[in-house]
């Protein structure tokens, strides 16, 4: 028998009299757990064709009318690069001064987190009426990092980890004794939602025992992406082939670039004897050098040619 459960997934904060506000939007978010869906509810009956049809909705954005969508049940490129709005965050301007890079600490008042999506496929689902007027309550508490990041009075990313409890209410209610449990962690910018925790009995409207809940969406807002630095071009040196007189040598690197360097040799590995061999050559995939033998023992390395030399 179908369990009836009204509830919307609806995450609200106080920000009266905070001055800064950005969306809480992007796109292409995922789920951490690699099953296709970032919120399940494993052990409730949805619609379907009198089989049991538990609620498992991919990342966002999805349709109200049809969450799981067509076919088998994965993300599909076009889910996952789809548009995304998780709410808005908000900030006290008063708290910075707008000169250089400035941080202020997280609360979880600051945050107005939106999951519509889920909550209108979620009564589509259960067939929850209208009319009952419902919410969620979501509580950031161990707060923990660097939080907020502006540089020059511009909000840069966010960086903090924090537990999350997630209560249903009905009609002003809790609907569960105890709230569902987790993690949330917010790094450069990217949050990552870990809440999963032991069954939760559910009383007031449905009153269904035992039930089950996992949400690890995935998602970078617009507002808060961090472009990182490319890692450095380091390089590769191997012996492929010793003759008499030449040594053939490969070098390699750990990825493209512009850099630019060039081979040195020694005899004796002290740092003032070293001699350039050739030219200077870019940060290819791979550079392949036959250089004449100085004498029975040759050492070889490869050094970052200075600006002036790359500009040759």
């Amino acid at each position: 028998m179908k369990q009836l459960i009204p509830f919307s997934i609806f995450f609200s904060s106080l920000s009266a009299g905070l001055a800064g506000s950005v969306s809480l939007e992007g796109t292409g978010a995922s789920e951490s757990s690699g099953n296709g869906y970032a919120f399940v509810i494993p052990n409730l009956d949805g619609l379907g064709d009198g089989e049991f049809n538990s609620l498992a909705y991919r990342p966002l954005p999805i349709s109200s009318d049809d969450p799981d969508g067509l076919g088998p049940r994965d993300p599909g490129d076009e889910q996952l690069s789809g548009s995304f709005n998780l709410g808005s965050l908000t900030w006290d301007d008063a708290a910075i001064t707008g000169v250089g890079v400035e941080t202020i600490a997280v609360t979880s008042s600051m945050f107005a987190f939106n999951f519509s999506s889920y909550n209108d496929s979620v009564k589509t689902e259960l067939q929850v009426p209208v009319a009952f007027p419902v919410t969620a309550e979501i509580v950031l508490s161990k707060i923990e990092g660097v939080g907020l990041q502006f540089v020059n009075g511009v909000l840069e990313t966010a960086n903090f980890t924090a537990d999350l409890t997630w209560t249903p209410i009905v009609s002003g209610f809790p609907q569960t004794i105890e709230p569902y449990a987790g993690q949330l962690k917010v790094e450069n910018g990217t949050f990552t939602f870990d809440l999963s925790d032991e069954p939760q009995d559910w009383i007031g409207v449905g009153g269904a025992a035992d039930v089950l809940f996992e949400f690890d969406l995935i998602a970078t807002p617009d507002a808060l992406k961090v472009e990182l630095p490319d890692s450095p071009i380091t390089p590769s040196l191997m012996i492929l082939d010793v003759g008499e007189a030449e040594v053939m040598l490969q070098i390699s690197f750990s990825r493209s670039g512009d850099e630019s360097f060039f081979l040195e040799k020694s005899n004796t590995l002290v740092e003032d004897d070293w001699e350039t061999v050739g030219s200077v050559f870019s940060a290819t995939e791979t550079v392949l050098l036959e250089v004449s033998r100085a004498s029975e023992r040759t050492f070889y390395r490869v050094a970052k040619a200075p600006a002036e030399q790359e500009e040759r």
